[in-house]
């Protein structure tokens, strides 16, 4: 499932902070490396969105399936590793 703004259901997921939904849609993705790492229309990811959110427990589980915590997004400038650590304290 993709939206228009081309958000994935991981994307969704993130942004609201469902951490089990975002274990299980990446259990149950054929490719679960191309789908943590999937841009929408403005570079986003699904661990840029957890940041945007500010959902930790998402952004860390992200992290430990080896999202790309470097990819920035296209229209936006923050680094999403330093607000990854800044929301983990």
């Amino acid at each position: 499932m993709v939206t228009d703004a081309q958000r994935s259901g991981l994307h969704l997921a993130a942004e609201s902070g469902a951490a089990e939904a975002c274990d299980l849609l990446l259990e149950m993705a054929e490719d679960a490396a191309a789908l943590l790492n999937c841009q929408d229309w403005e570079g986003a990811t699904a661990a840029h969105m957890a940041v945007r959110g500010g959902h930790a427990e998402v952004c860390r589980r992200l992290a430990e399936q080896r999202a790309d915590l470097q990819v920035p997004p296209a229209q936006s400038v923050f680094d999403v590793r330093f607000h990854v650590h800044a929301l983990e304290g």
